[in-house]
């Protein structure tokens, strides 16, 4: 699989339910041999209606209607000009 970062790796994949706080929702993970943890995937986050948000400072999940509230707040934010 290619990750966020443009590297190819091979790993196991599982069906895996997964809880989200008070969400659940089943889908495909990656195991990693290495670790306890597994990596889920946008498809993944799609699954509980989440939206991703990255700055340099902050990686933030929000719920799908929030994260179009809260988008259209910071494009009304934006210094025109």
């Amino acid at each position: 699989m290619q990750l966020g970062d443009g590297s190819i790796v091979t790993s196991d994949l599982a069906s895996a339910k997964v809880t989200f706080g008070n969400l659940e929702a089943t889908g495909t993970v990656v195991l990693d041999d290495g670790s306890a943890e597994v990596l889920v995937g946008m498809a993944f986050l799609r699954e509980f209606k989440l939206a991703l948000i990255l700055t340099s400072s902050a990686v933030v999940l929000y719920d799908a209607h929030e994260a179009l509230d809260e988008i259209m707040r910071m494009i009304s934010e934006v210094p025109k000009g």
